[in-house]
């Protein structure tokens, strides 16, 4: 009788590492997209693009600034790669009281918005 010579279950382990680099490299494409596509007044919208891992980050902080989103990006990637887990969620948000606006359009520096147009670019890049 023929048989494995390896039991599937093996190949597990392998599988969820693959899932893992693969959502986590959309989500830094995502949050990539998001901070370069975001309207930059003061930094304000681009510091409080907040990631977080199986649920959401409803922090917000007027204060903060970021103009060109270096520090963001690198707070926000930190995140993303220290989550192993395969299964698990990758949040990125914004919770400004503008921000619901500016994804709307009510900016001239991102007339279609931000978080719809950066999915739609990635999503077409991983297809």
């Amino acid at each position: 009788m023929a048989g494995w010579s390896k039991k599937p279950t093996m190949f597990i382990k392998a599988i969820e590492g693959d899932l893992s680099k693969k959502r986590n490299s959309v989500a830094v494409d995502m949050l990539q997209g998001v901070i370069t596509s975001a309207p930059v007044q003061d930094g304000v919208f681009k510091a409080n693009n907040r990631v977080s891992i199986d649920g959401p980050d409803l922090t917000q902080d007027m204060n903060e600034q970021d103009k060109n989103g270096s520090e963001t990006l690198r707070k926000g990637v930190a995140v993303i790669n220290a989550n192993n887990e395969p299964f698990s969620e990758v949040f990125i948000q914004n919770n400004l009281p503008y921000a619901e606006a500016l994804e709307n359009g009510h900016s001239s520096q991102a007339p279609h918005g931000v978080y719809g147009v950066t999915f739609d670019a990635v999503a077409e890049k991983h297809k």
